[in-house]
């Protein structure tokens, strides 16, 4: 499956995608992504945590607005 068509589908899911360092890949389901970024909130060590979330920016996924 062309990584077009993995992407598609998955979004059209709700699926989130991230890529971290050295190419990782995790696929989240909306509901265990948003419970990851709370944990990362809650890291005691909010540099660190902050870091985190940049290497672990999504390839696709729809902002919250609020």
């Amino acid at each position: 499956m062309s990584d077009l068509n993995r992407e598609k589908i998955l979004k059209e899911k709700g699926y989130v995608e991230t890529r971290g360092p050295n190419g990782t890949r995790r696929i989240f389901t909306p509901e265990e992504y948003e419970e990851f970024m709370k944990e990362l909130d809650a890291y005691p060590d909010k540099h660190k945590a902050d870091q985190l979330k940049r290497m672990l920016n999504p390839v696709y996924h729809e902002p919250e607005r609020g």
